[in-house]
């Protein structure tokens, strides 16, 4: 049965989150995780419709993202080395644990570039760009 009635369910705010890079239990100081899919998107035109375009393709993914940590010691993390050797690691958020307003962003595969520093008030960070690769399931969007 279809219903009029708005979804009252308020989103929740990031804190308290369960961020755990790479495979392992290492979970960094951070203030944010983006996910970018680089998709390539082409029309695909057709005289035969209405409006000339049957739809649009998906022609090229660079699939990739960016997480900010505190700068670790090297015997918490070594992110240099996983970016000198190409290690393949995990990215994965948890957003809020509340049933019916949970989001897990499971990205695997990810292979850092290399590492550059940010000035977080003081705090010295890492801006760790990463790409993700995999067989088209490198980012799992889960909603529980």
């Amino acid at each position: 049965v279809l219903s009029t009635t708005a979804n009252a369910t308020t989103p929740p705010i990031v804190h308290n989150a369960n961020l755990v890079v790479t495979t392992g239990s290492y979970s960094p100081i951070a203030t944010k995780v983006t996910f970018e899919m680089n998709n390539n998107i082409a029309k695909r035109v057709d005289m035969n419709q209405l409006d000339a375009v049957r739809g649009f393709f998906v022609t090229g993914r660079d699939p990739g993202g960016t997480v900010d940590p505190e700068t670790p010691t090297l015997a918490e993390r070594d992110f240099f080395s996983r970016w000198e050797e190409s290690t393949v690691s995990d990215v994965n958020i948890t957003v809020s644990s509340a049933e019916g307003n949970c989001v897990e962003f499971v990205a695997s595969g990810a292979v850092f570039a290399a590492p550059t520093y940010e000035d977080r008030e003081g705090i010295v960070a890492f801006s760790l760009p990463f790409k993700l690769s995999g067989d088209d399931s490198e980012l799992k969007i889960t909603f529980k």
